[in-house]
């Protein structure tokens, strides 16, 4: 009998120690700093002539991106390794496009929701924003510009 209790025991805690679960170590993702060039920091001052502490990333194109907060809105201008800028964006509220972009956008995407707007100046390019329009799960990006001209 002493020997049947043993063994039962014994199976128990085996299986005990089998099936309990193994810690999961989730490492944190490091952040890697950016080092600028003074040409790069340079431009950017130049350019925006507020008091900034931007947050500088790398784009995959090897362009040097700063996010900061410009009265607000929230801002990434993107320069090259040369200091050369590239674009910026601003994020901004649907209300603040042309009311004629407003109408063409609410009139062809009735049923979507405006989940985000952009807006993005380019050297050499007049401004367009870029829209996010969601319902439901399906998402879908537009363009606009100032005219109201509207591109899938």
């Amino acid at each position: 009998m002493k020997k049947t209790v043993f063994i039962v025991l014994l199976t128990f805690l085996c299986a005990g120690v089998t099936m309990a679960q193994k810690k999961t170590i989730i490492k944190k993702p490091t952040v890697v700093k950016v080092v600028v060039p003074d040409v790069v920091s340079t431009s950017l001052k130049e350019k925006f002539t507020i008091d900034l502490t931007p947050v500088w990333s790398k784009s995959g194109t090897g362009n040097y991106v700063a996010a900061f907060d410009n009265n607000g809105s929230k801002q990434y201008a993107e320069f090259s390794p040369e200091g050369k800028w590239i674009s910026t964006s601003t994020m901004i509220a649907f209300e603040q496009l042309t009311e004629v972009a407003q109408k063409n956008i609410k009139d062809q995407y009735v049923e979507m929701q405006i989940a985000e707007v952009k807006k993005i100046e380019r050297d050499g390019m007049s401004a367009f924003y870029k829209v996010k329009l969601i319902k439901d799960k399906d998402n879908k990006t537009v363009y606009v510009n100032d005219a109201g001209f509207v591109k899938e």
